[in-house]
C-alpha cells in the first residue's frame, strides 16, 4: 500500500496550524541544564512554549500562579524529586 501524500501534507498543514492557534505550554523539570536545553530547543522548534525548572521545588512554584500542559519530569531531580513532586501535584 502506497501512502496518500495528499493526505499526509494536509495533516501536517492541519498540525502545524492548530499548533499555532492553541500555542501549549511545557514544562522541563530537571538538574541538568543540558538536558532541559536540548528539550527546550526540540520543542520549541515545534512551536510550543517551553519553561525550565532545575528541581521540583522551583516547578512546584511556578505552578502555583501558572499552568503547564505537559511537564517532562526527572525522577532524580535534586530538592524535590519526581515521585515527591508527583506526589504533591496529585494531592493537590
Amino acid at each position: 500500500m502506497v501512502p496518500n501524500r495528499r493526505r499526509e501534507d494536509r495533516h501536517g498543514r492541519e498540525r502545524e496550524q492548530l499548533l499555532r492557534e492553541t500555542q501549549h505550554t511545557l514544562m522541563i523539570i530537571g538538574h541538568d541544564p543540558l538536558v532541559r536545553e536540548e528539550y527546550r530547543d526540540l520543542l520549541e522548534r515545534e512551536g510550543f512554549s517551553v519553561v525550565e525548572a532545575c528541581d521540583g521545588a522551583e516547578g512546584l512554584i511556578w505552578l502555583l500562579g501558572e499552568t503547564a500542559d505537559v511537564i517532562i519530569l526527572d525522577v532524580e531531580a535534586p530538592v524535590v524529586d519526581g515521585r515527591s513532586f508527583l506526589e504533591y501535584r496529585l494531592r493537590d
